[in-house]
């Protein structure tokens, strides 16, 4: 059972690698890097899209998921949201954003975004379920994610916070 989220995230994740190939292709040219603008908006794009789809997903997994007392304890139920909706969608983020070439002068603060998002994936795979409620596991989930979001808004990134 403990391999299941990784296999579910390694498959989305590889998933992920083929669109980000696709949407990588959408600005500059295969010989240079993105200019900043570029970059941002497609990093950008690609933070909206997340969150957009760990929306519906959640909202799908929510509804699909045996009812407390039906198989499935509260905690299972919020742990298994957090490893088969949130962590996926965010892998898939980091892969995605990592496929873009930024500029040069701009390699330094993307890396320590996409480094500070691999850091929150390892917190919360590291704090395991320990969720009472879907409101306290997307707070603890989010708090993870602080630094990331903090360097995102610093380097211009919207809806990446």
């Amino acid at each position: 059972m403990a391999s299941k989220p990784f296999r579910v995230g390694r498959a989305v994740t590889l998933c992920a690698a083929v669109v980000a190939v696709a949407i990588a292709g959408c600005g500059g040219s295969d010989d240079e890097p993105l200019t900043k603008g570029e970059f941002v908006a497609q990093a950008s794009s690609i933070c909206k899209r997340s969150d957009e789809e760990i929306v519906q997903r959640l909202s799908t997994y929510m509804r699909e998921q045996p009812n407390e007392g039906a198989g499935q304890t509260q905690d299972q139920l919020f742990a298994g949201a957090v490893d088969d909706v949130l962590l996926p969608a965010v892998e898939t983020q980091i892969q995605a954003i990592g496929s873009l070439e930024p500029p040069p002068a701009d390699e330094k603060p993307v890396s320590a975004y996409l480094g500070a998002m691999e850091r929150g994936v390892e917190a919360v795979e590291r704090a395991g379920p320990t969720y009472t409620s879907l409101k306290a596991s997307l707070y603890e989930f989010e708090k993870r994610f602080l630094p990331a979001g903090r360097i995102a808004g610093d380097y211009g990134l919207k809806n990446c916070q």
